[in-house]
């Protein structure tokens, strides 16, 4: 936890490559545009994927990485959650 920070805040140490540099401008200009208007995806900043709502019928995750960032499935973890909610009883102390 934390290690998306320096991306976040744009506090990279000068040793971060241009990939990470991009990474960490395209986060600022979501976070940036969500706290002005509520909304990543103001058309402000550069140009960016859209970031779609996530909502029960449209379970889907932005997934930034540098030169290709896109809209994935929330399912890359599916069968790990069917396996905790299957033996959630013998899990739970």
């Amino acid at each position: 936890h934390g290690v998306d920070l320096d991306y976040t805040f744009g506090t990279l140490p000068p040793s971060a490559t241009q990939a990470d540099q991009d990474i960490s401008r395209e986060m600022l200009d979501y976070w940036v545009s969500f706290v002005v208007s509520g909304d990543p995806n103001d058309g402000k900043g550069g140009v960016r994927a859209k970031w779609p709502k996530y909502t029960p019928s449209n379970q889907v995750l932005l997934k930034l990485e540098a030169g290709k960032t896109e809209v994935i499935g929330d399912d890359y973890r599916k069968e790990a959650i069917q396996f905790l909610n299957k033996n959630s009883g013998v899990l739970n102390h």
